[in-house]
């Protein structure tokens, strides 16, 4: 059966390095999504190519130091160094369920649905912070002034500090999906039911949304533009205002502050000279 984007395969995540992408995808039959069945590709000049077939759930990628990795729905570990796959599956008893892989401070971290975060220090990963059976994890990130933050649901968000969590108050229950640093001091987190705070970590303020209730889902850097993915559109911060950079429907950007792609259900799409191109996923499995 012949798979392609939009249509038949949903996109979950992106993965950027200098001489292009890395993109996984679910197959969409004439049902649900196959979450059991994870396709990776990778781009160059706009061309996408499937060079793996992984007959598992792949939960997230990341690039470092001249590796791909994977990570599969048990936290097991898969690298692929100049055409050459190492696989470390069994890596992940240990470990709870890693949902997504973050590159901070050029290490590879692992987040969980039970509050822990995974570093991985090879040939395993290494809880640095405990099980708490409850907090979801959905973004780890450096601050302005060096120092490692983490969101979650429920209006989650801390400082990793000496292995442990140094919660910060902040003014909403919903879930926070990422946080960027704008500056040394001031910081942007960005959540369910359109929350967007700003400030220094000890006195954050919502920011005018007008009206708006999607998910901001994240924020990047990108030719001196503060940009938001959120859902239907994407928005520009300037100073503390909101702005539309444009409508399109976005549910993730990514950006290595170079290429700046983005994710929207069943495709993907490169920004190039003002417009969108569109990167076809053509899978015939």
């Amino acid at each position: 059966m012949k798979y392609r984007t939009p249509g038949g395969l949903y996109p979950t995540c992106i993965a950027l390095h200098e001489a292009g992408a890395y993109i996984i995808a679910h197959p969409i039959g004439d049902g649900p999504v196959d979450a059991d069945r994870t396709l990776l590709f990778a781009v160059q000049n706009d061309v996408a190519t499937l060079i793996r077939d992984f007959g598992i759930e792949i939960t997230g990628i990341a690039w470092l130091d001249g590796s791909l990795f994977a990570v599969d729905g048990y936290s097991g570990l898969y690298r692929l160094r100049d055409g050459e796959w190492r696989d470390l599956p069994d890596v992940g008893d240990p470990v709870p369920r890693i949902n997504a892989l973050r590159v901070v401070a050029g290490r590879l971290h692992g987040l969980t649905s039970e509050g822990v975060i995974c570093l991985w220090q090879d040939p395993t990963w290494v809880e640095i912070t405990p099980n708490d059976d409850d907090t979801y994890l959905f973004d780890l990130a450096l601050e302005g002034a060096g120092k490692m933050m983490a969101t979650g649901d429920n209006g989650f968000l801390a400082y990793v500090v000496n292995g442990g969590f140094q919660e910060i108050d902040v003014p909403t229950n919903a879930s926070l999906t990422s946080v960027f640093a704008l500056s040394k001091d001031t910081i942007l987190v960005t959540g369910w039911n359109a929350t967007a705070l700003m400030g220094s970590a000890d006195q954050l303020t919502q920011l005018d949304v007008e009206g708006r209730t999607d998910t901001l889902m994240n924020t990047v850097r990108w030719d001196n533009r503060i940009l938001i993915a959120a859902n239907e559109e994407i928005l520009e911060l300037k100073g503390t205002t909101l702005s539309i950079f444009e409508t399109t429907p976005a549910i993730r950007l990514t950006c290595d502050g170079n290429q700046l792609w983005k994710q929207y259900g069943r495709g993907v799409d490169r920004y190039e000279n003002g417009r969108w191109i569109n990167v076809p996923l053509v899978a015939d499995i």
